[in-house]
């Protein structure tokens, strides 16, 4: 078996091996991401843990009708009702932010994905390509030689064509070899052997405002916010309750005597003057300035990208055109050498000239 036939066989088997039309994008990214989201739980009740206090007095004057008194208390911090709600709303948009999180590493992911697989996509076409036009020179290649041993031809259309045919192969060699390092490329990113046939993903934004990073972005912005109107109104100090157990020591023939008792306490007044209120709209201000920038480069980002997608709509509508002439152009060729209108030198000039044109 010729040696070309040889590569073109097991070229094509692989390359039929490879895609797979029952994957998709989605699913190659989930396969990717294998996230297993975790639960954020925030006690919206305690502040705190328990605190527990011991003390002891040790007296020998008696004034005091006793003697020696030991202490104990328990003392819990809770939540204030304004901070439990802002606890709430803290729980479920901390989960939001874990999905709006996972979205952007999706849209990060898919780009570079989408990126090998069009780059696999654009090698494996051409090759074909190229497999098709080196399998028809060396069909020609090979009624040259009899051609040539007939005294049809001379010597130097053999050699043109030949020379052709070893100039194809090679470019087929060429191309298989940057097949197999992107092959590697997308594996290593991908950790899979095998890419989607065709490349349509489900989720599409349809203007830049619905960019992944700018979502997460303000969303930090909403919680930013939220903290510092949670920290300005005072809402994050606790509520305290204790409960105490004291025991006095009895003198003479004062026996001895045991108290419980109760207390209770609670913040007073705003807090907006506070270090850590100010801390809160520092950081506040921080994330209205990040969610600016990255407006403005999202917007700016987005319009070029429109603008290079048109211009490569057109040059694409141009290509083929120019195609679809190169192949009317090879089919009139390839009729006018067999009524004999051409030489093959001729033919062989016109087919170089549209292999250029058709890739």
């Amino acid at each position: 078996m010729n040696k070309y036939i040889w590569v073109f066989v097991v070229m094509s088997s692989w390359l039929q091996a490879e895609p797979s039309a029952g994957l998709t994008p989605d699913q190659a990214l989930s396969k990717m991401l294998r996230h297993s989201q975790t639960t954020v739980e925030i006690d919206q009740w305690q502040q705190s843990p328990a605190r527990l206090g011991v003390s002891h007095l040790a007296t020998g004057s008696g004034l005091n009708a006793g003697g020696d008194e030991s202490e104990i208390n328990l003392t819990l911090s809770w939540n204030s009702p304004g901070n439990r709600q802002y606890l709430a709303s803290l729980d479920s948009g901390l989960k939001e932010r874990q999905n709006l999180t996972l979205g952007y590493v999706k849209w990060q992911l898919a780009g570079e994905l989408r990126r090998e697989w069009v780059n696999l996509a654009k090698l494996a076409t051409l090759v074909e390509f190229q497999s098709q036009q080196a399998e028809k020179l060396q069909v020609m290649f090979v009624k040259t030689k009899a051609a040539f041993a007939a005294k049809e031809i001379t010597r130097i259309e053999l050699l043109l064509l030949e020379n052709a045919l070893t100039e194809a192969e090679q470019q087929v060699a060429v191309t298989m070899t940057q097949i197999e390092v992107a092959q590697q490329a997308y594996q290593q990113l991908s950790g899979q052997t095998q890419w989607p046939l065709q490349w349509q993903e489900t989720v599409r934004a349809t203007d830049w405002q619905q960019h992944p990073l700018l979502l997460l972005q303000y969303h930090d912005v909403l919680l930013a916010e939220s903290a510092f109107v949670r920290d300005s109104g005072g809402d994050n100090e606790p509520w305290q309750t204790g409960i105490l157990l004291r025991k006095t020591q009895g003198i003479g023939t004062l026996p001895d005597d045991t108290a419980v008792g109760l207390q209770f306490s609670m913040p007073f007044g705003g807090a907006s003057g506070t270090e850590q209120s100010a801390l809160a709209q520092q950081q506040m201000h921080q994330q209205q300035n990040s969610l600016a920038e990255v407006t403005r480069q999202v917007r700016t980002t987005w319009f070029a990208a429109q603008a290079q997608l048109q211009s490569s709509e057109i040059a694409l509508k141009s290509s083929n055109e120019q195609w679809r002439r190169a192949k009317e152009i090879q089919a009139a060729a390839d009729t006018a050498l067999a009524s004999g209108e051409i030489s093959q030198t001729e033919w062989l000039r016109l087919f170089l000239q549209n292999n250029d044109l058709e890739k």
